[in-house]
């Protein structure tokens, strides 16, 4: 191998690189809001350009070792391509993760082609790698991401066009909060031990609680996006109604009665604001190990590969300038001084009593509780402590926050109405299978805390939020009653509704409830 050849296989291993990077940062930047995209633009650049000379020059030392350089380079970047698209957060179907990694296999017998026709001009091989590289993350990527309108079948127009004749007949506030893993008692004893969650407190003093409360829909954009459909039939299973890309039963419902419809997140994780939400609260930005993609995938392989790296080694920096003045021991002058995103979430609760129009607030937190890591295994009892500690400081945190939020309601807004649930369970059934473990699979994926605060609004009671819940409670169901109670056609109201449920989980559903009963026929018999 002559030294010019061995010059273009490093520039190729270079710009390989470059592309294989380039699926994750676009993710990373995407999804959330990020003043460190330059940051990771530059350290991936880095990375790159040192792979570059590291190769080129072991090419110099020895021609077996150069051979060796780059069958590994390769394996390496195949391996990270395989972990980004098997963990990656963007809205992937099966479809398009199979037609990438075939793609990725197209790549290399370009390269066999390119191998065995040296005549084929560089150009047009080049050209070739960079089309699958760099434009496969957008074809696969969520279109909602991109800030592109999802356009309405003829049967769902159809079925929102059946709301337009629904009025109300009062207008409070209404707010509906969900927070990450956030569960009910019993399956925090059952499958951590814990006696007593810390945000019982709160919601046993000031909530209207459902016990054995499911989430139909999950993980997280499947559940909020479930919710703000009211998991209605006559609506695709989308994930673009949260940001407001494709109208859904609550907006439409909600602001041809004069709401203006607030939705909103830390970070873009729900992609770009669309036409059918009035409002999109972003909080401000953060650390690139704080943002989801990176957070949620811990210590394993995934998270010390991803884009090479740049989620552990760049992870506490917030920009170029954050990095600059670490590295130079100088007094950073970056001053985060902006709110937490609890917090910006308490200020949009306080806000909505002074707003002229009434307020559908509708808000996501990944903090304080989260869900365990996708590394994590029930049966690791280390890692089953590690994680039951994590939640009981997670969950204190979680008692204060929903302790202001009722008080600022009691004092500010004391006849709206508050909906606090989880989005899914814990996801401690990681690794497991349905058919393994049903009961453990679906009870830890779908049962959720669900409450409602106890205000003066005449909605705020047990027999009237239970509505749509005989025999069991899902937080579509529940979030719905809220609704029926404000509109005047409530039975034109029941007609346009069809729950559309996974069997499994009703199925769960009504074990859970025929124990129910049949405690409470125990404990009857044991009185009398």
């Amino acid at each position: 191998m002559t030294l010019t050849e061995k010059v273009k296989w490093s520039s190729f291993s270079f710009f390989l690189s470059l592309c294989l990077a380039f699926e994750p940062v676009l993710q990373l930047i995407l999804n959330e809001s990020l003043e460190s995209a330059l940051l990771v633009y530059v350290y991936i650049f880095l990375v790159a350009l040192a792979s570059l000379f590291l190769i080129t020059l072991i090419g110099l030392i020895s021609t077996r070792l150069y051979t060796l350089a780059i069958a590994s380079f390769i394996a390496l970047s195949a391996l990270e391509l395989k972990l980004i698209y098997t963990n990656t957060f963007s809205d992937l179907t099966s479809g398009y993760l199979g037609i990438f990694l075939i793609s990725f296999i197209v790549v290399l017998l370009l390269l066999a082609y390119k191998k065995v026709l040296p005549s084929v001009p560089n150009i047009v091989f080049y050209l070739a790698v960079a089309v699958v590289f760099v434009l496969a993350p957008l074809v696969t990527t969520d279109k909602a991401a991109f800030g592109t309108e999802v356009k309405l079948t003829a049967t769902e127009n159809h079925f929102l066009e059946q709301f337009s004749d629904i009025t109300f007949e009062q207008r409070p506030n209404v707010y509906l909060l969900a927070f990450d893993s956030m569960i009910p008692p019993y399956i925090a004893k059952k499958y951590l031990g814990i006696e007593k969650l810390p945000y019982e407190r709160e919601l046993k003093k000031s909530f209207i609680e459902f016990e054995h409360s499911a989430s139909v829909s999950v993980p997280t954009k499947p559940s909020l996006n479930g919710v703000m459909r009211l998991d209605q039939r006559g609506l695709t299973n989308s994930r673009d109604y949260f940001n407001g890309m494709k109208p859904s039963v609550l907006s439409t419902l909600f602001k041809q009665n004069g709401y203006e419809v607030t939705t909103g997140y830390a970070s873009y994780y729900f992609g770009e604001k669309g036409p059918y939400i009035d409002r999109y609260v972003i909080g401000q930005f953060h650390t690139l190990s704080d943002t989801v993609q990176c957070v949620d995938v811990a210590d394993s392989l995934y998270h010390k590969l991803r884009a090479f790296g740049v989620c552990v080694n760049i992870g506490e920096f917030k920009n170029i300038t954050h990095l600059t003045t670490k590295l130079f021991g100088r007094k950073t002058i970056i001053k985060y001084t902006g709110k937490s995103w609890p917090e910006k979430v308490l200020e949009e609760v306080r806000d909505g009593a002074n707003s002229k129009a009434p307020q559908l607030k509708i808000f996501y937190s990944y903090r304080p509780n989260g869900h365990v890591k996708k590394n994590y295994r029930h049966t690791d009892l280390d890692a089953q402590d590690a994680y039951r500690n994590y939640f009981l400081d997670g969950a204190e945190q979680l008692d204060k926050i929903l302790e202001k939020a009722a008080s600022i309601i009691s004092i500010n807004d004391p006849s709206a109405m508050l909906v606090v649930f989880g989005d899914h369970g814990a996801w401690m059934s990681r690794g497991i299978k349905a058919e393994e473990d049903p009961e453990f699979f679906y009870e830890d994926r779908h049962m959720v805390s669900l409450s409602v605060l106890q205000t003066d609004n005449h909605c705020a009671n047990r027999e009237t939020l239970a509505h749509y819940s005989k025999p069991y409670n899902t937080t579509s169901r529940i979030v719905a009653s809220v609704a029926r109670c404000l509109v005047n056609e409530k039975e034109s109201f029941d007609r346009l509704l069809d729950f559309n449920e996974p069997k499994p989980v009703i199925k769960m559903l009504m074990k859970l409830d025929t124990k129910r009963i049949r405690g409470e026929e125990s404990i009857k018999k044991q009185v009398n």
